[in-house]
């Protein structure tokens, strides 16, 4: 339970200060090339003060795998904060269990029961009066909203696939070495996609960064301890994804001044619901 908590509220500050970060006008490729790069250091370094072991094959194919998704859902996510508001963004990323169940269901055969199944088509609502009813919280280009939150919500559910199947596989001290992994895949790509700008970056990007690197560390250590503590994936990331939607849609109104229409209110509760009824056993 402590895990579950510190997930949720570890992946409502994570948005929240990519939104601040925005606010500050921040290149946000250079944040995310600090906060991958600091996150990736902060994990070999706490790896080597204990054994220093557990690196193999699947750390380097699944942790390499998880950080590739990881960076396209960084950038789609920056994205739709920026045409969609928190609390928007965030419901998408959440909702992408549902294309993380579905992956279960295919390859390891996971099949839901009617709360489940219920859970599922509640979500696809929810998607639709989303997709419709969600104004641009910056938004100067409508059109790309829709195919953005789209593609954020399934990279990101791909994502989450993975980590389930890196559990599946894992040795109990893969944790670490895994979150290298993927955090050094993350950090390359954003740095050669900051390189490629031809800017520096500077004080409020490396500031920003760091923190959002620690924050970044301990939202998916907390994912791997609720994941290695027994529990499915099917019930740890829709339980997590819950609470991170309703606390980030608070923060966006509280800290942002952001105002959501009734239907989007609705399709917001109903992502709530859908997830607790995937989780329902």
């Amino acid at each position: 339970m402590l895990w579950t908590l510190v997930a949720v509220f570890a992946m409502a500050a994570f948005a929240n200060i990519m939104r601040y970060a925005q606010k500050l006008e921040a290149n946000m490729i250079w944040a995310g090339t600090v906060c991958y790069l600091a996150a990736g250091s902060f994990c070999t370094c706490m790896w080597a003060l204990n054994d220093g072991a557990g690196m193999g094959w699947r750390e380097a194919v699944f942790g390499g795998v998880s950080g590739a998704t990881i960076l396209a859902g960084y950038v789609l996510f920056s994205a739709s904060i920026r045409l969609a508001g928190v609390g928007v963004a965030q419901v998408f990323e959440r909702l992408s269990m549902v294309v993380a169940v579905a992956i279960s269901i295919i390859l390891w055969k996971n099949l839901p029961g009617p709360a489940a199944v219920l859970g599922l088509l509640v979500a696809i609502v929810s998607i639709a009066l989303l997709t419709k009813a969600t104004p641009g919280a910056q938004s100067s280009a409508p059109r790309r909203k829709v195919p953005t939150l789209v593609a954020l919500l399934v990279v990101t559910g791909i994502g989450s696939a993975v980590l389930e199947a890196y559990r599946r596989t894992a040795p109990a001290n893969g944790m670490m070495p895994f979150l290298i992994c993927q955090y050094a895949v993350i950090g390359t790509g954003a740095l050669c996609g900051g390189a490629w700008q031809a800017v520096w970056p500077r004080k409020k990007e490396i500031l920003c960064g760091i923190v959002l690197g620690l924050v970044n560390v301990l939202f998916y250590y907390s994912c791997l301890r609720c994941l290695g503590s027994g529990r499915a994936g099917t019930v740890v990331f829709p339980t997590i994804a819950a609470g991170a939607i309703l606390t980030s849609a608070s923060a966006g109104a509280v800290l942002w001044g952001e105002r959501y229409r009734l239907r989007t209110l609705i399709g917001m509760g109903l992502a709530v619901i859908a997830l607790l009824l995937i989780n329902f056993k």
